[in-house]
């Protein structure tokens, strides 16, 4: 999902594309967990990777969600190395 401003300090242009991409590990109806994901880089677009940042927000935040994106979560890609990515 991409998800507007994990931190509350900073600016964020929606338009210019200034969202995080995240994993939602939990939700227990209150509160949602958030996975911040990192871009992998090395010549791929759209692979991410988890990162080892939870972030924790009231569900009555869910409105800064913006988009849900499909994902698929990678296993024999570019033999395993990509093994656990999205």
């Amino acid at each position: 999902m991409k998800f507007q401003q994990i931190d509350e300090d900073s600016d964020v242009d929606v338009d210019a594309g200034d969202c995080d991409i995240v994993q939602v590990i939990e939700n227990n109806g209150d509160i949602l967990k958030l996975l911040r994901l990192t871009h992998v880089g090395g010549g791929y677009k759209s692979v991410f990777k988890g990162g080892d940042r939870v972030v924790e927000i009231p569900i009555d935040e869910s409105h800064r969600f913006i988009y849900q994106l499909p994902a698929v979560r990678l296993t024999d890609e570019q033999d395993g190395r990509l093994r656990g990515f999205w």
